[in-house]
């Protein structure tokens, strides 16, 4: 890639950056033997997937539908990241399919703290619900807080930290279709960031 004039990325290390001489960009996400390209100009990203066919033997699957467990869904209004399929997983692997959904992920007002008198749960399986659903924080940050609050309780975690953990699981059941909403670009040229 560095060949070709690519920027390896300083923070996420298998990504690599081109900037055109019209200041378009080819952005290239390099895993193992996948390769994820997309630009600002298909020209360029063209180009670029023409150099590879000379040099490697490769397939072009074509519009981005999946990559690394996220999904990609493509809208009138935009393109939607999401990890249904692994969302449904995570439930099949700790038996949580079937339960009841709940509407948020955590309880109003809980106080998780340290409970060294509280019953014991099995530390293995707890820190691997917490390693699943920090995954799917990829795509639901409306699970942010509240696996980051768990989480802090991977070592000696108690029944009361366990319950909290599957309730996270339960909103995860009546949920799995949200994702993060990439619009269409407007025709505006100033970037606006609305939060609620």
């Amino acid at each position: 890639m560095l060949d070709l004039g690519f920027t390896k990325c300083i923070v996420e290390h298998c990504v690599y950056v081109k900037e055109g001489t019209k200041g378009d960009l080819v952005i290239i996400c390099l895993y193992v033997d996948d390769l994820l390209v997309t630009g600002s100009n298909i020209k360029d990203t063209k180009n670029f997937k023409k150099i590879m066919e000379a040099e490697f033997e490769i397939t072009d699957l074509g519009r981005l539908s999946y990559f690394l467990g996220m999904e990609f869904t493509y809208t009138a209004v935009g393109m939607i990241v999401h990890q249904k399929k692994y969302a449904g997983e995570i439930l099949k692997r700790f038996n949580m399919i079937s339960c009841n959904a709940v509407m948020s992920p955590i309880e109003v007002n809980l106080r998780l703290a340290r409970d060294e008198s509280g019953d014991a749960v099995d530390e293995t399986k707890f820190k691997r619900i917490i390693g699943s659903l920090r995954y799917l924080c990829n795509s639901r940050p409306d699970l942010d807080y509240s696996v980051g609050l768990v989480s802090r309780f991977m070592s000696n975690p108690k029944k009361l930290h366990m319950l909290a953990t599957k309730r996270l699981l339960r909103y995860i059941q009546g949920t799995t279709d949200y994702g993060i909403l990439f619009p269409i670009r407007q025709q505006k040229s100033e970037l606006e960031v609305v939060g609620s």
